[in-house]
């Protein structure tokens, strides 16, 4: 199954910003969602035959909002969508060629 046992280590980072918007089309200083900053990164190995990587999402811990949002009919309730917390996981691969 694992005919080509050699392969390349990698180390990815990546980094993404969103400054501050209106989450509404109407102006309101309830619903500006603040800017944040996301770092995400990636480290294993990878092969012809396989993979594996560990890889973490948001790897600083920013708390955010996605998106801000007033409830219909004036009732004065404002609702949040939170951006995904600390996220971290291992991916295998298998090639079947």
């Amino acid at each position: 199954m694992f005919q080509n046992r050699t392969g390349k280590y990698f180390v990815a980072i990546d980094a993404s910003y969103r400054s501050d918007y209106s989450s509404n089309p109407t102006p309101s200083a309830v619903l500006n969602v603040v800017g944040y900053s996301l770092v995400n990164g990636r480290i294993g190995f990878k092969s012809d035959s396989f993979s594996i990587f560990a890889w973490a999402r948001n790897l600083t811990g920013t708390n955010y909002f996605e998106q801000l949002q007033a409830a219909a009919g004036n009732s004065g309730l404002y609702a949040g969508v939170l951006g995904d917390p600390i996220t971290y996981g291992l991916t295998l691969k298998f090639n079947f060629q």
